[in-house]
């Protein structure tokens, strides 16, 4: 039973099961999938069949979010095809829906994917109309350093590059300018490329297409740094073989115009190589043809019409794939025809032997082809069951970091927050009694006073931390004085800085007016002053400034404290880290950790990042908050 007869008998079993149970929405789910899994093996009508299936069955209930989505992986089928019509109809379909349910996301997805299309018709003008639409939408997520944004700028650079002069003019651009405006493109794509985690997979197809650009424009040099760039880029990435096979292709292609033809034949050779492994049949096809015209080129006409005739036999699989009709194809076999005589011209063989070399590479092929199915199959197989796994590792981790808070919260509640309230209960009895001498009651009313402080702190990062975690939870962003926030903070802490002789030096200009959660960056402060004079020697400084940065503004606090050591500081600034230790400050102030991990949450919740790094007398802590003062 071969996996597409499994697939489908899985998923019969799954619709009747899912006609038995009174949601609707089992039986979308199920034809949703099974079209998914169609499209993946390229059994395109089959695929359509089960995703309209799923549409007719949504419409009945008014599932308009899972209408819009069979609709979206409908336009990309469409795509594929290509049925550019078809495609650009589902798209618009699923726009509308995404609009009606106000799924903003989702709508700058099919408005990429529709400028995309228009790209491909060559339209470069409603290409760029509809990703700008998008373009406006993903700057309004991370700050605008998200791989929506990255693709938007790299879209449009494709866009002006396949304009013509007449649209050059429609766009408000002049023709001359017309590669410089690409490379503005593409230079603003890779910014966004290099910074934002979620976009490092553009990195090497944005180099390429600067190549691309400068290799037009007759500088190789710059052409050849960039092509360079992206291989190095992208031979390391596993889930870039197709982008690693098109810049194998373009440098062997690069060195074949140079005349370097052994460099350009090792690229081309990996080319194909990486073309077979993912069955790209236009890789394949390129590839071939270029080969055949290398061994021409180095008087080796045997090796260059045995890679012709693959580049045929592959040829006309893309035709087939594409609907070519059969005029077309009869012309490839007549140019074949054609470019074969002129080679046994050039060979002197026999007709015979040139009949025995057809046989071999046509047996050849269909073994290669054979070969490539089934380990596509089993790739796809072990390349989902991975995925599946890593999804499964990830929330186990969850679980276990959120067991280890739980816990956290348990041992704080039953010993930091008891022991205080009982030191204080004893303290009244004691005064009571009345029998207690002067220094002695002063001396107890100071340790009291100290451990009520760490109490109150403790107490107030707790509500907050936990109204954070609350559903629904969301933070207030209004423009706030900065300075006079860290102002307010470190009049609170005036005790403490008296007790340890430590100064707090706000280098933060006054009015200086922020975007962001008055309430969360006041917590913030507090916390990270708190734990500061907590961890600086007597006579210690802690300074705090502020500055704008990249879409958005960064704040330091900085300390001549004891500071965490290495593996401290890492874990504070990894992603994953729910669990904070805490130590003794140098007065041996107590601590419970949460101080941090509220820091943490905060600064996440209003889109910010938070980090730490050790100084030459302690640490620096640096919040970064979108929106400029």
């Amino acid at each position: 039973m071969n996996d597409l007869t499994r697939m489908e008998e899985y998923a019969g079993k799954a619709l009747r099961l899912a006609k038995k149970l009174p949601q609707a929405f089992s039986q979308t789910y199920v034809y949703e999938k099974l079209g998914r899994s169609y499209h993946g093996m390229t059994k395109y009508q089959q695929a359509i069949e089960a995703y309209n299936n799923g549409i007719a069955i949504a419409k009945k209930n008014d599932h308009k979010d899972d209408i819009a989505g069979i609709y979206l992986n409908l336009g990309a089928l469409y795509s594929a095809i290509p049925d550019y019509d078809k495609a650009l109809q589902c798209n618009q379909y699923a726009v509308d829906l995404y609009n009606a349910i106000g799924d903003k996301d989702q709508v700058s997805s099919c408005y990429m994917n529709i400028g995309l299309i228009y790209n491909e018709v060559k339209n470069p003008v409603k290409a760029i109309e509809y990703i700008e639409k998008a373009l406006v939408i993903f700057k309004t997520a991370d700050g605008g350093l998200n791989y929506g944004v990255a693709l938007a700028w790299q879209g449009i650079a494709n866009s002006y590059l396949i304009a013509s002069d007449a649209d050059l003019v429609k766009l408000k651009i002049d023709p001359s300018q017309k590669y410089q405006q690409c490379l503005n493109n593409l230079n603003k794509a890779l910014k966004v490329a290099e910074t934002a985690e979620n976009a490092i997979s553009l990195i090497g197809p944005i180099h390429k297409d600067i190549g691309n650009i400068y290799q037009k424009m007759g500088n190789n040099a710059e052409a050849l740094h960039h092509f360079e760039t992206a291989y190095e880029e992208l031979k390391n990435r596993n889930d870039s073989k197709d982008e690693l096979g098109n810049i194998l292709y373009t440098l062997g292609d690069f060195y074949y115009n140079a005349r370097d033809y052994i460099k350009g034949k090792s690229y081309l050779q990996q080319s194909l190589t990486i073309g077979k492994e993912t069955g790209l049949l236009t890789l394949q096809q390129n590839t071939l043809e270029r080969l055949s015209d290398l061994f021409e080129k180095t008087n080796r006409p045997d090796s260059a019409l045995i890679f012709y005739r693959q580049s045929i036999i592959i040829k006309d699989s893309v035709f087939n794939k594409e609907k070519e009709n059969e005029i077309t194809r009869r012309q490839l076999q007549l140019d074949f025809s054609v470019k074969e005589n002129d080679y046994k011209l050039q060979q002197q063989v026999s007709d015979g032997k040139l009949k025995q070399q057809e046989l071999q590479i046509i047996f050849l092929a269909l073994a290669i082809t054979l070969v490539l199915v089934i380990g596509g199959l089993i790739f796809y197989d072990r390349r989902k069951t991975k995925k599946l796994n890593e999804i499964i590792t990830q929330q186990k981790d969850s679980l276990v970091q959120l067991g280890h808070v739980k816990d956290k919260l348990f041992s704080v509640v039953s010993h930091d927050m008891r022991a205080p309230v009982n030191s204080l209960i004893s303290f009244i009895d004691i005064l009571e009694n009345g029998n207690m001498p002067p220094e002695k009651l002063s001396r107890y009313a100071k340790e009291l006073r100290q451990n009520l402080g760490h109490t109150a702190a403790l107490m107030n990062n707790l509500l907050n931390w936990a109204a954070s975690q609350m559903q629904g939870f969301k933070p207030v962003t209004e423009p706030f004085d900065l300075s006079a926030v860290v102002t307010e903070v470190t009049g609170s802490l005036e005790h403490h800085l008296q007790q340890k002789q430590v100064r707090i030096q706000n280098d933060i200009a006054g009015n200086t007016i922020i975007h962001a959660d008055r309430n969360m960056t006041a917590s913030i402060m507090r916390n990270l002053l708190s734990n500061a004079v907590k961890y600086s020697y007597k006579q210690g400084e802690v300074r705090v400034a502020g500055q704008n940065a990249p879409e958005g503004y960064s704040i330091t606090v900085t300390d001549e404290g004891t500071g965490m050591d290495a593996a401290e500081t890492a874990a504070f600034n990894s992603d994953h880290q729910r669990q904070i230790e805490s130590k003794r400050g140098t007065d041996n102030e107590k601590g419970t950790g949460l101080g941090l991990l509220l820091c943490k949450t905060f600064t996440q919740q209003m889109g910010g990042k938070i980090s730490a790094v050790k100084n030459e007398k302690g640490m620096t802590f640096t919040i970064w908050l979108p929106g400029k003062a």
